[in-house]
């Protein structure tokens, strides 16, 4: 291995091209966080959605369902104690349902237990294609406004 050896570039118009960006970002920040809140928003009433046409434990579930104002906005759910019973289903029995005068019920407190979810996954999953589409003419609008 070489010692001592230099690379040195000079790249014309770094310095503008650094100012331009830092304009973008100052205008694009705004920008970008109310699309952020717009697509959460819009993803969290299909889910609410989705989990209404689920199941009765699912709708209860599903409406608490929000959009958590952070440094990027986010989908929320619960808490609530039918949350994942409703989403993932279950083995066992559990709370009231799991005592000894139960056992031999063939009811179940939730759906069969799955890893794929019932209502929430499954729509946002779903909805990825979408959320995909939507961010890149976000990216490309802010980019098609960009200071030359």
């Amino acid at each position: 291995m070489a010692r001592g050896l230099e690379l040195n570039v000079e790249v014309r118009g770094a310095l503008e091209l650094v100012r331009a960006a830092d304009r973008l970002v100052e205008r694009a920040e705004p920008e970008i966080r109310d699309q952020a809140r717009d697509v959460a928003e819009d993803l969290a009433d299909r889910i609410r959605a989705a989990g209404r046409a689920s199941s009765r434990q699912s709708a209860r579930a599903a409406a608490t369902m929000r959009v958590e104002e952070a440094t990027f906005p986010s989908v929320t759910a619960g808490p609530h104690p039918l949350l994942f019973g409703s989403e993932f289903g279950a083995w066992g029995r559990f709370g009231w349902y799991g005592l000894n005068r139960y056992y031999g019920s063939i009811g179940r407190q939730f759906r069969p237990h799955t890893n794929d979810g019932y209502w929430f996954f499954p729509t946002y999953y779903a909805n990825l294609p979408w959320l995909v589409d939507h961010w890149e003419d976000v990216v490309n609008e802010l980019l098609r406004d960009w200071p030359r």
